[in-house]
């Protein structure tokens, strides 16, 4: 602020600008003592001139609504001689970061900091925590006590440094919580990172795993399946919590991951051997393979037997599996998890982005279906909120958010760090008596036809998924076909070129009743495999067919001999 006083006229002007030095419009300035107010203009200037027998002298205030200022105010005192300051009023909405180092501007300025300077990984105080990690105490209400120590520092047991051929889920275990004071186990924070956390170069976007949950995992926790790649070297730390604050982190521990050829997917290209699909496959019906483009990858769903694939409009879809839902724990009762858990790794975006993710689905995702997300850390939540568009059809959208449990949504990494790993599915509700609920009929593409219900044909033709005989014909697939390699290549070979048979027949009401009287000999086999065992069946079929050729034979050989 420039001021300039003079004997029986007062001059004074100046302005109030941001961290960055750009004027702040619609301040008002307030002057003591009866000196009036004026209001900054577009340029944050503003100034104030009075004729008296004396010079004005007081104070300056200024204000905005969700602004404070640095200083609280000026004071001027009386001087004829004439007075010249510098200092300008520096407006600050405590909400923003100027630095992007994850610390507000007016947290900083309160604490001696440079809200201009990235500066959060820095421990100004040398009271081993870093400045972020005193403003995260802060938010947490946890202003210490000098009376009260933090918990004992922890100490990170398994994996052990420099321990070798860790799995890409592995459980993390840290020694036992002990307080000086007895107090309270609060929370336990987490942290894995692509290099050492005393390195020079260390900044925190190398951490690829966070947590700080205050329930559960106070001593363990298991990593969640796509956060860690194979053959990489990682390290990590924990700190407690107590109800006075945090612990020093342990020392940090450094390990290794087994490599690809221990894994599922020994080739490296981000989908488990047995679910690759070798020839050209096109879902997304661009003209392009699947396979040769990143905001896709196509694989064979081994829960269903069919094709199926994860999109992504934005980044690189560099890991997908499916999972069994069978080998999770504690899964909403009596729902039907017929398509699996997707596994997903999406990479390559802007740290904070919002992604579309579409999967391809056998079935329809009907009205009153729900998506549910899993993870070792949080268990089954409900995210049939976030689902964007396809209901109704076997193609689904869902939105996710790279981020923190705050901050993103749908992201089990626990980070902003440019990646998305999620593991999620869809899942038809039960009704009051344990029955499946009926999702609505067929309709197996995005546009409304195809069958559906991964009997595309069946489907189609008898206008409902759950139709008693389509039912037995997934039942048959399920539990017949897909146990063995013939019937596995069999079912394959069906889902490659069933959808556009499916499509037809669809358009065309006529076959549907055809194509139902068609069906009739296999429904029947599968009834018959499935409650008298495929053994006997096939003792059935051969009986079929033989009986007619022995009758013609005895016939034959009865004519002959009169």
């Amino acid at each position: 602020m420039t001021v300039c006083i003079e004997a029986n006229f007062t001059s004074i002007s100046g302005y109030v600008c941001d961290l960055m030095g750009l004027g702040i419009k619609d301040v008002i300035v307030t002057f003591s003592d009866n000196g009036g107010t004026t209001t900054t203009d577009n340029n944050g200037y503003f100034s104030k001139t009075w004729t008296y027998s004396y010079a004005w002298h007081g104070h300056v205030t200024v204000s905005k609504s969700d602004y404070r200022f640095i200083p609280s105010h000026i004071d001027f005192p009386l001087n004829t001689d004439g007075l010249h300051l510098s200092n300008n009023f520096i407006g600050i909405i405590d909400d923003n970061d100027s630095d992007s180092d994850g610390i507000p501007d007016g947290w900083e300025i309160d604490n001696n900091l440079n809200p201009l300077e990235f500066d959060s990984g820095i421990d100004n105080d040398s009271d081993g925590l870093t400045n972020l990690e005193e403003y995260i105490t802060y938010l947490a209400g946890f202003q210490g006590d000098p009376n009260n120590s933090c918990p004992n520092q922890p100490k990170s047991i398994c994996p052990y440094n420099t321990q070798e051929d860790v799995i890409l889920t592995p459980t993390l275990h840290s020694s036992m919580y002990l307080d000086a004071e007895a107090d309270n186990h609060i929370a336990t924070w987490w942290q894995i990172a692509k290099k050492s956390f005393a390195s020079q170069d260390f900044v925190n976007s190398d951490i690829i795993f966070e947590d700080a949950g205050e329930e559960v995992h106070k001593e363990e926790i298991t990593i969640p399946k796509g956060i860690l790649r194979p053959g990489e070297n990682y390290y990590w730390r924990l700190r407690y919590k107590d109800l006075y604050g945090w612990s020093q982190w342990s020392y940090e521990a450094n390990f290794t991951t087994i490599a690809f050829s221990d894994t599922d997917d020994t080739d490296g290209n981000g989908i488990n051997d047995n679910q690759e699909i070798d020839a050209f496959i096109d879902m997304n019906a661009d003209g392009t393979d699947d396979n040769q483009q990143d905001n896709i990858a196509a694989l064979v769903n081994d829960v269903t037997g069919n094709n199926t694939a994860v999109e992504t409009d934005n980044g690189k879809v560099s890991q997908v599996d499916i999972q069994n839902v069978n080998d999770l724990p504690d899964k909403p009762q009596d729902y039907d998890f017929r398509e699996g858990v997707f596994n997903f790794r999406i990479e390559n975006i802007v740290p904070g982005s919002r992604v579309e993710v579409t999967f391809y689905l056998s079935d329809t995702f009907s009205q009153g279906d729900k998506w549910y997300r899993y993870d070792d850390i949080h268990g089954w939540q409900d995210y049939t909120d976030r689902i964007v568009n396809g209901i109704g059809t076997d193609r689904v959208t869902l939105e996710y958010m790279d981020g923190d449990y705050q901050t993103g949504f749908g992201d089990c990494d626990g980070i902003e760090n440019g990646v998305i790993v999620d593991p999620s599915g869809p899942a038809i509700p039960p009704t009051s008596g344990g029955e499946i609920v009926d999702g609505g009929g067929g309709g197996g593409s995005s546009g409304g036809g195809g069958g559906g219900g991964g009997c595309f044909i069946a489907t189609t033709a008898y206008g409902s998924r759950m139709a008693d005989d389509v039912v037995a014909l997934k039942e048959f697939r399920d539990n017949i076909l897909l146990e063995n390699a013939v019937g596995r290549s069999f079912v394959k070979l069906y889902y490659e070129v069933s959808p556009p048979l499916a499509d037809y027949i669809n358009k065309h009401e006529s076959l549907k009743a055809a194509v139902r009287i068609s069906l009739m000999p296999l429904v029947a086999i599968s009834y018959s495999a499935l409650y008298f065992g495929p053994i006997i069946t096939l003792n059935m079929l051969v009986a079929l067919l033989v009986l007619p050729v022995c009758l013609v034979s005895f016939y034959r050989r009865r004519a002959r001999g009169f």
